[in-house]
């Protein structure tokens, strides 16, 4: 069979394409375990430390590298705190999931687990805030105006 030009146009283009596709996710991914890395172990396997890394991945790109070593040391130094908060969190929802998988469906003790986990998620907040206040004072201001700026990703 005999390709067209149009065809193997086309063709180079696709495969063109897919290469470039295949090198984004692939970057994305490493940069993703590379954030991930940079989290202490309990944190990086669990929801909150996914959320960590994103935020800590996309930040340490554009942060000067004083102020990022400044970001990762704060973060670690806070780890007990975010290993209880997510700890606490984590069995929250897994009443959910157990409430959820309960038969029969009892709703009342769904909505109240569901409840419990709202309620378990909130003291992350404070925590994050805690972490940025360490590190605002001592950041240059380019690093400040880098935070002033960050959208999540956006």
């Amino acid at each position: 069979m005999r390709l067209t030009p149009t065809l193997r146009l086309a063709l180079i283009l696709s495969l063109a394409l897919n290469l470039f596709l295949l090198a984004f996710v692939g970057a994305q991914q490493w940069r993703q375990q590379a954030a991930l890395r940079a989290l202490p172990p309990s944190i990086a396997r669990t929801p909150a430390g996914n959320v960590l890394a994103t935020l800590f991945g996309q930040l340490a790109a554009q942060l000067p590298p004083d102020d990022r070593r400044l970001l990762r040391s704060a973060i670690l130094s806070h780890t007990p705190q975010l290993e209880q908060t997510q700890a606490r969190f984590a069995a929250a929802m897994d009443q959910v999931r157990t409430e959820i998988d309960r038969t029969p469906l009892d709703t009342a003790a769904l909505r109240a687990a569901m409840a419990q986990a709202r309620e378990q998620r909130q003291p992350l907040g404070p925590v994050l805030e805690d972490i940025v206040m360490e590190v605002l004072p001592q950041m240059s201001a380019e690093g400040r105006h880098i935070l002033s700026r960050y959208r999540g990703g956006r």
